[in-house]
């Protein structure tokens, strides 16, 4: 969460599937050590796993070009702060990801999420309702049990 919470004010990096960027803020070329500046990106940063994308048959994270999953499925009532909210409808711009920050209320009420999405410059603090959440499904990193 101390990555993602740096990473939550930089206002200066705009919404990007292309842009990398380094953990100091610097754009440079994507490769290993940088970010893309989408939701992916934002989430894999905050993981500290490297580039990956969401989905490739399922909203699970996994290293570009490979099919190898690096989170797993988890109820929804077990989510914990930087586990997260993912959806996945198909290639391109039909899925999305969000870092779950912590319940609003009850646990399965409304979720605090961060999230780098389209149109946005830096990532942001959303509350998301229990209808926004439908169809996402949650996930872990797999070294945290």
């Amino acid at each position: 969460m101390a990555r993602a919470r740096w990473w939550l004010n930089k206002t200066n990096i705009p919404y990007s599937q292309s842009t990398c960027y380094t953990t100091s803020g610097r754009r440079t070329s994507c490769r290993a050590g940088t970010f893309r500046a989408d939701c992916s990106g934002y989430v894999s940063l905050a993981w500290n796993v490297g580039n990956l994308t969401v989905g490739s048959s399922q909203p699970a994270l996994t290293p570009l070009g490979h099919h190898q999953s690096k989170s797993r499925e988890i109820a929804k009532t077990s989510l914990a702060a930087g586990d997260a909210l993912a959806y996945y409808r198909g290639p391109g711009d039909n899925a999305h990801i969000a870092l779950f920050v912590r319940w609003q209320g009850r646990r399965g009420g409304p979720a605090v999420v961060w999230e780098q999405a389209g149109g946005q410059s830096g990532p942001r603090q959303h509350v998301w309702s229990v209808s926004r959440q439908r169809g996402y499904r949650a996930f872990r990193l797999l070294s945290i049990r």
